[in-house]
This record gives structure tokens, sequence and C-alpha cells, in this order.
């Protein structure tokens, strides 16, 4: 029930900030595809397979002048694995799982030429789809992202390219002596009006 309060407040947070808007600021949606792996830090654990991954993301980018800007939004992401156990002597079945999270980023980005910029994030993540008992460690926490893009503007409406890397749980909500954690090297593809 907390995390529903707390999602629920961030994002009206999030829909307050786009509409206190000024002028020379837009707003973002993007659809993205990534490869993804799932790093752990424990010899002799089960294989993790990355099958890609892939997400949904709405921002509002607010310049501070003419070459930074603060950029946040929401993103859902979707990341599906097949995982094998680890060897015990036994013939296990791989299985498939999939880890949904809700993502608050924070960008710095840095505008350079015309058209290119470079980012660089703070993520606030949630898992979704938790059960009691997954053979993945929690995903929720704080992570990094970091990318560099095209940006095209024609009038107020206009189109960007911003392949990506993003490293979750760098530090985890809840302490696990050998966190795993969620890693994804993409593209996101996006459409932006300018007000």
């Amino acid at each position: 029930m907390q995390k529903t309060k707390l999602l629920s407040l961030l994002f009206l947070l999030t829909i307050s900030q786009i509409l206190y808007a000024q002028n020379k600021n837009n707003i973002a949606i993007s659809y993205g595809l990534s490869d993804n792996a799932y790093i752990s830090a424990m010899d002799g654990s089960a294989s993790y397979n990355g099958e890609g991954a892939k997400l949904f993301e709405i921002t509002y980018y607010r310049k501070l002048n003419k070459r930074f800007a603060l950029q946040g939004g929401l993103v859902y992401s979707q990341n599906k694995f097949t995982i094998s156990p680890a060897p015990t002597g036994y013939e296990i079945a791989s299985y498939k799982n999939e880890i949904e999270m809700l993502s608050i980023p924070v960008y710095a980005n840095f505008t350079f030429g015309k058209y290119f910029f470079i980012n660089g994030a703070l993520i606030t993540d949630f898992e979704l789809n938790r059960k009691e008992f997954e053979s993945t460690d929690n995903q929720s926490g704080f992570g990094f992202g970091s990318g560099i893009g095209f940006r095209y503007a024609y009038k107020q409406v206009g189109v960007f390219i911003n392949p990506f890397l993003n490293i979750h749980s760098l530090i985890h909500f809840q302490k696990d002596s050998y966190q795993q954690h969620l890693a994804e090297a993409g593209i996101k593809f996006g459409l932006f009006y300018s007000f």
C-alpha cells in the first residue's frame, strides 16, 4: 500500500512539473529496445541469458541555458531472461523470467553542436512484478544511466534518437550481500513538442 502511495505521489509531482513549464522547454515520448544482462557477483550461481528489453518513456525537458538542461520523467520497462539453474548433478530445465520496472530518471543534459547531446541520469527504480520467491534480486533502488543522441526540431515538433546504457540497483532498497544488477544497452526513438 505504501509503495502505491509513493508511486502516485511521484507521478503527481512529475505531472505538476510538466504543467508548470516555461517557454523553450519540451515534453517527449519515446520507445526503446535494448539488449540486457543480469550481472551476478557470485560464481557457481544460475546463468541469466538476456532476451532483450523494451521501454516506454515520457519526459519533461527544462532548459537552464543554451547548452544545459534538466530532464525528468517516468519509464516503464520489461526485461526478459532465460534462467538456467546452477549445475547440481541433476538435469533441471531452464525457465523464463521477466522483470517489470517503473523508473524515475533525472538527467543532466548537455547539448553540443546544433543537433547532438549527451546525458547522464540518476535513476530511481521500483520493481513491479516481484513475487515472494524469485530467482533474481529485487532491482528496486538507485541506478545510473548515460547516453548520447541526435535531436532535430522543425518549429515546435521534433524527433530524437538516443543510444543509452542503464545499470540498475547500484544502491538497493533491500540489503543483500551479493546484489545482482540489471544492465540495459539499447536505443530510444522519440518525439518531442516544445512550448
